[in-house]
């Protein structure tokens, strides 16, 4: 979960109620015929304008929840997506806003495409070691995130209870949920890395001997052991394939990935987050990794 989404949708609000539009109707016999539709220019923090189309369901006053695709292929042809993929939200009254990305189509800005790349290589680590903390509450999870970081790991990944709950129930993940204590609202995922057994053993005993002083997280599952370790990162890798096996007519929709938060605003953007969600009446599954 990242800050910079939550800011970028709460600038494009602003800019709709500000910008000049167009207002347009799809013709007769369109399958977006039930949207009002807007095509406006609206700016980034860099001065470019990006072309912006804007489906609103027609006769409707009250709040809605929205939609965002930004695109290469243009968004001339929108309104084709209601008849395929998009046709349920359609239907259930999400206003949709499709944008040309910078330098395409009606967008300004200069399109680049990266032809060669020049990458700096690290070796992998000798050793790792996993310190798996257990939490009651994913806020307090995410709090902890930042005094984690402070420590050096190689990695820090979270997996909150919706996806522990859908491996609880899953043949194959089920066998992989050895290491979970209780039934934690998220996990924390915390991996060190060394030159040896001895340093990374050390690491975690550090973690471990900070986490009893400060009082976070109610349980921790050390894995030091390779193919233990091997399990617990399968477990975590499974989570989005876990999220779309639901069962029942609910399923979930993926719309805020690859966001970047500071470590310090993540357990502010998760509140908010989750507070819009209450107020839609919809649940959500987090996880990610630092």
């Amino acid at each position: 979960m990242a800050i910079a989404p939550n800011t970028a949708v709460l600038a494009l609000l602003m800019a709709l109620a500000s910008a000049a539009v167009v207002t347009g109707r799809q013709q007769a016999g369109s399958p977006a015929n039930e949207f009002d539709v807007r095509d406006v220019m609206i700016g980034a923090r860099d001065g470019v304008h990006l072309h912006t189309r804007i489906f609103t369901p027609k006769n409707q006053r009250e709040p809605l929840p929205m939609i965002m695709l930004r695109t290469p292929y243009g968004n001339a042809n929108a309104a084709a997506r209601f008849t395929s993929y998009m046709r349920g939200l359609a239907d259930e009254g999400y206003i949709f806003v499709f944008q040309d990305i910078r330098g395409k189509y009606g967008s300004e800005g200069t399109f680049v495409i990266v032809l060669e790349a020049k990458m700096r290589l690290v070796d992998r680590p000798k050793h790792v070691a996993l310190d798996v903390i257990h939490y009651r509450d994913i806020q307090e999870a995410l709090e902890c995130s930042q005094a984690i970081l402070e420590s050096g790991p190689y990695a820090v990944e979270l997996t909150d209870k919706m996806i522990l709950d859908l491996a609880r129930g899953n043949i194959e993940q089920s066998k992989r949920m050895g290491f979970v204590q209780g039934d934690p609202a998220a996990i924390l995922i915390v991996e060190y890395a060394g030159d040896t057994a001895e340093e990374v053993r050390a690491k975690v005993d550090a973690l471990e001997a900070r986490r009893q002083r400060e009082r976070f997280g109610y349980a921790a599952s050390v894995a030091l052991d390779v193919r233990e370790q091997g399990e617990i990162w399968k477990l975590r890798k499974a989570g989005l394939g876990l999220l779309f096996g639901t069962h029942g007519d609910a399923k979930p929709l993926a719309f805020v990935e690859d966001t970047a938060v500071p470590p310090k605003d993540l357990a502010k953007f998760v509140a908010r987050f989750r507070e819009i969600f209450a107020r839609h009446e919809v649940d959500g599954a987090y996880y990610g990794h630092c």
